[in-house]
């Protein structure tokens, strides 16, 4: 039989489940506004019934309720939203970088204002149809000579442009690091305090949430992996290493870089020394705008070809880039599976430590098809290669053991497939320089042409264009700094760094050293203003003056050469003096010839040759094009990507607000249904209070019995 006293026990459970879950609900109220927060409720359940079964129990006509507990507080969260906004948020933060950096490079060409290179060109242009028509007069001459500037300095302040854009990147890839850093370490020791929390079976909402924030953030950042074990903590993958491992992290550093022609710029890597690989997020998004040094085994994005970076290098010009990366695959593994278990074993596999300061890249074909990758430090024990394995066999379709020196690959399913392994050496592998006679020291002597042997029995054969110190510069724009070396040979460091800023950059150079070239070349054909007043009535040689000048030369040495890029074109100094610009012609040898060979001051043969120089085709482009031409490609295809980057970063925001709606529906507060619950758990402790004192009353009746008529 119960206590006298059961019903007040009842009502008490009504009255403290009702108070908890009036609690509750003004957490949500307060939190409405909270980044972050998820809605939470009290999940209450009934407390074991009166009474239980056994021989002795009390006759009664059924169990009897005790009343209500609350059996957890319930946080309103579903993973998998979780996991497609992640997904989703990682692109935007991708295409948000790139289309911000490419309405930047939009906005330093500034071809939708009056002062873009295409207009100053046009006018420079005009200023020698001006000059041809008027070449005698000092006016026409020195419009000539100022709109020539203005290109030069159009080009010079579009490099600093450039430039100081690549400068932003390279300082926004080192906050970024630091915040992902960040954000790595205050979900690690949120990892912590939930463990210790959740250990006694209570559940941390609030940190959780904290931690879930903290996620959500880092998504924009980087591609991130998410798994939780069963105390509640979570690891954290990014890129291809790990960020978080329980209540560890793993950190991102930048580490000055300079390339092959001497521009230092941040890479990525681990703290263990193996380079990182963001395979999205702001983080790939700055990397590709900025431009990074381009991995072991993969392809070139940028140029007319593309580079074969297992076995050789394929064409290198000017036009694509002038420092390439060349990597050499140390072992191949396949493995054609017909059974699962050990009959579909790879043949052991003895695993070699990467030399020290050096990683590897090992490149899966897995057996569905599917492409990954991971890296070996020198520092990296077999069983750390193992684990690497293993950690990827949802994609490979393999397993790995260790038998002491050898790891055994081993197929997960049975079935016709196969699996594929390539293994690259990341220290660029240095080409070797063959046919020169001596290397090393202050000189380097190189006979022409040498032959570039970049492994896999791949070699090329081409000619020297010059050299300087420890630098050699061959016929097709490549670029090689010297390690000097005894014998015959030379060991040369080949590096790559690509990216948007870099291609933008390269066709530009590209751009201003053949128009300068080319105009310089037609200009040295003439014959001055200076010149034939000093002889008249006489047939003069071609002045031999540069239009444009390299910048640089003239400063260190006072020499005039063609400039050798955008950022120091200048007009040569000499023709401050309008009067030297070489407007006449008298070789009746070039074609086509002039009109006399005896110039005179009005001639204008050669500036009508030099205006005419807008419509030359020159076959030193890429495709033969006009200088104007070839322009309008370069920037019709900035805008062409730029708008693309502008068209994922919108339609990536919509799928990314969709997901977080649907994500919203469910963990949310809607202050509607809370007012709703607030009312709801009122009216139940209201009713368990008035149930307290109707007890009350039915035992006062009770014990007062018998007190009447005494």
């Amino acid at each position: 039989m119960p206590s006298t006293f059961f019903g007040l026990e009842i009502a008490r459970r009504g009255l403290m489940a009702n108070k908890t879950g009036l609690d509750v609900t003004g957490h949500n109220v307060t939190n409405s506004g909270t980044e972050g927060y998820s809605r939470q409720t009290a999940v209450l359940g009934t407390t074991p019934s009166l009474f239980q079964p056994s021989m002795h129990r009390a006759s009664y006509a059924g169990q009897i309720g005790t009343g209500v507990n609350v059996d957890q507080i319930k946080r309103y969260r579903d993973s998998f939203l979780d996991m497609q906004y992640r997904n989703e948020n990682r692109a935007l933060g991708y295409w948000g970088v790139q289309s911000d950096t490419l309405v930047k490079i939009q906005s330093i060409l500034s071809e939708e204002t009056n002062t873009g290179l295409s207009q100053v060109m046009d006018q420079f242009w005009q200023g020698w149809e001006d000059l041809t028509a008027h070449p005698e007069q000092p006016a026409a001459r020195g419009v000539v000579v100022e709109r020539g500037k203005a290109v030069a300095e159009t080009f010079s302040h579009i490099s600093r442009q450039v430039t100081q854009l690549e400068t932003d990147l390279n300082d926004k890839l080192m906050s970024t690091v630091d915040t992902i850093n960040s954000y790595s370490g205050q979900i690690a020791d949120l990892n912590n305090q939930i463990q210790a929390i959740e250990v006694s079976g209570d559940k941390a909402n609030d940190l959780r949430d904290k931690r879930d924030l903290l996620l959500d953030k880092l998504s924009s950042l980087i591609d991130i992996t998410v798994s939780e074990d069963k105390s509640g903590m979570v690891s954290v993958g990014g890129g291809n290493g790990t960020l978080v491992s329980g209540g560890s992290t793993k950190k991102l550093m930048v580490v000055d870089s300079p390339d092959a022609n001497g521009k230092s710029l941040y890479e990525l890597k681990w703290d263990s020394g193996m380079v990182a690989l963001p395979n999205s997020g702001a983080l790939r998004g700055i990397l590709e705008s900025r431009g990074t040094m381009v991995p072991a085994g993969y392809s070139s994005r940028f140029g007319s070809d593309n580079f074969d970076w297992q076995a050789k290098v394929s064409n290198p010009s000017a036009a694509q880039v002038v420092d390439v990366t060349a990597s050499t695959v140390v072992g191949t593994y396949k493995l054609n599976i017909t059974s699962a278990g050990t009959n579909a074993a790879l043949p052991a596999m003895t695993y070699t430590a990467p030399s020290t300061g050096h990683s590897e890249t090992y490149k899966i074909t897995g057996t569905d098809g599917a492409l990954c990758q991971f890296q070996v430090a020198s520092s990296d024990t077999i069983d750390d290669v193992a684990a690497k394995f293993n950690a990827l066999t949802s994609h490979t379709g393999v397993t790995a053991t260790v038998s002491g020196t050898t790891i055994q690959l081993t197929a997960v399913d049975a079935g016709s497939k196969t699996f594929k392994l390539d293994r690259y050496d990341d220290a660029a592998t240095p080409a070797l320089i063959s046919s020169n006679s001596s290397a090393g020291g202050s000189n380097v002597v190189i006979s022409s042409p040498v032959t570039l042997d970049v492994g896999g029995g791949v070699t090329q054969s081409v000619a020297v264009s010059s050299v300087s110190g420890n630098q050699v510069t061959l016929a097709n724009g490549l670029v090689l700094n010297l390690n000097g070396a005894s014998g015959s040979n030379v060991d040369v460091q080949i590096s790559k760094r690509e990216g948007m800023i870099a291609d933008i950059r390269r066709k530009l150079n590209k751009m201003a050293t053949v128009f300068s070239a080319e105009l310089n070349k037609k200009h040295m054909e003439g014959v001055s203003l200076e010149d034939i007043k000093k002889s008249p009535n006489k047939v003069l040689g071609p002045s031999g003056i540069r239009f444009f000048v390299d910048a640089t030369a003239y400063q260190t040495n006072s020499t005039y050469v063609d400039p050798t890029n955008m950022e120091n074109m200048i007009v040569n100094p000499l023709l401050d003096n309008s009067s030297k610009i070489a407007a006449a012609r008298s070789d009746i040898s070039k074609t086509p010839p002039p009109t006399t060979a005896i110039p005179y001051e009005g001639n204008s043969d050669n500036s009508l040759q030099l205006s005419q120089l807008k419509y030359k085709k020159l076959d030193e482009f890429p495709q033969p094009s006009t200088v104007d031409d070839y322009y309008r490609t370069v920037s019709g295809d900035l805008g062409v990507s730029g708008q693309q980057a502008d068209r994922m970063e919108k339609n990536q925001t919509t799928l990314t607000d969709l997901v977080r709606n649907q994500r919203d529906s469910v963990s949310s507060v809607s202050l509607d249904d809370e007012i709703t619950n607030m009312i709801r758990y009122q009216q139940a402790y209201n009713a368990s209070a008035r149930m307290i004192n109707a007890v009350d009353e039915m035992l006062d009746k009770m014990i007062n019995l018998g007190v009447v008529g005494r």
